[in-house]
């Protein structure tokens, strides 16, 4: 982590220690909740004790590393960039229902202590179920059911009885609109309140709260890709962070897990081969961005080597892919077959090297 999660994590840390939670360890991006490939929230280590009546500290606070993938397909579509890149941190917090007011206490003095002033913040809660912002409301803006009912529910991912009623915190940006920083959550078992979580991304909240005109900026790789001269936007945020993140866990194409995550990885290659194509990256540059980014983030850089051959390999099998799709063409071509029906049938073979030819060519 960069100086500036540091510093941010310690302040999340302190707040909610002196409040009375203790402090529970990060897991693996590689997780055993089988709902998920990835650990892709604070709360996928913390489901345990959703349904755990004996928790005997007043709650639990985590710096959770996260993937999701949501964003792997469309990486390179710009006109559908997420909120969030694909590999980012998380600081959360869960407690049982019954410490609810002072919990709501201790985020109001975790804003407070991160410089955030009251009158910047603004809450989208809903009315129904249970009052979430009881005390929240006393000292920000609150505004009601202003968007669809889907914004405020949360799935778990433990059967149809346990679900999430949200309120999220946004912070208002130099333009005067809102942002969504994090959320504050009321877990149910059969509509009955049983624990809350709180929290938020790392990034987002320092992307929203700094106001960066650009905000992969507050990614710990944005600085790495200027270092190697490649711009920190969302494309190049987004692959190496996602490349880096999931070869972090140890995995590579010799020994995933199981074919879902060989199919992700394959995925994941295929797009920093893409990226190297595309912006004419050098290899010295990709290796280089890995190290750094793998010493600054993982305290760790010995996946970067297996990641590197396992890139080469994905880059030859692209350009196979790419001349073995020639050669149907010019094999349709002299069988006279219409250009109508070589192009169904590339689409039913050859779909990826068809969408990147103009790249990887």
């Amino acid at each position: 982590m960069d100086k500036r999660h540091i510093a941010l994590r310690d302040i999340f840390f302190n707040v909610f220690q002196r409040h009375g939670l203790k402090k529970y360890d990060s897991v693996p991006l590689i997780t055993k909740d089988k709902t998920v490939y990835f650990t892709c929230a604070t709360i996928t280590p913390l489901k345990d004790f959703i349904l755990n009546d004996n928790l005997a500290v007043d709650g639990l606070y985590i710096h959770q590393p996260c993937l999701r993938l949501n964003s792997l397909t469309d990486n390179f579509d710009e006109k559908n960039v997420p909120s969030f890149p694909g590999y980012f941190n998380m600081l959360g917090t869960f407690i049982k229902v019954k410490d609810i007011l002072p919990f709501q206490k201790s985020i109001i003095e975790c804003f407070q202590l991160l410089g955030v002033s009251k009158d910047t913040v603004k809450i989208y809660a809903p009315s129904s179920k249970v009052d979430l912002v009881s005390y929240l409301r006393e000292v920000y803006t609150v505004e009601f059911d202003s968007k669809k009912d889907s914004y405020y529910k949360w799935k778990y991912g433990l059967g149809n009885d346990i679900n999430g009623v949200g309120a999220t915190f946004s912070l208002r940006q130099k333009d005067g609109h809102f942002e969504d920083i994090g959320q504050y959550v009321c877990i149910f078992n059969k509509n009955e309140p049983i624990a809350c979580e709180f929290g938020f991304g790392i990034e987002t909240f320092l992307s929203r709260y700094l106001q960066y005109d650009n905000y992969y900026e507050a990614y710990s790789i944005a600085p790495v890709l200027k270092k190697n001269n490649l711009e920190s936007n969302f494309i190049n945020v987004n692959t190496f962070g996602i490349t880096a993140g999931a070869y972090s866990t140890g995995i590579n194409l010799d020994n995933c897990p199981n074919k879902g995550y060989k199919k992700i990885l394959n995925r994941i290659l295929a797009n920093i081969v893409i990226l190297k194509k595309k912006e004419s990256i050098l290899d010295e540059q990709i290796a280089s961005i890995l190290y750094e980014f793998g010493e600054i983030e993982f305290t760790n850089t010995s996946f970067v080597p297996s990641l590197l051959y396992d890139i080469n390999i994905k880059s030859e099998e692209l350009l196979l892919s790419l001349q073995r799709l020639a050669d149907f063409e010019e094999n349709q071509s002299r069988l006279k077959i219409s250009a109508q029906d070589i192009i169904d049938r590339e689409k039913v073979l050859y779909p990826f090297a068809i969408k990147y030819r103009d790249i990887l060519g």
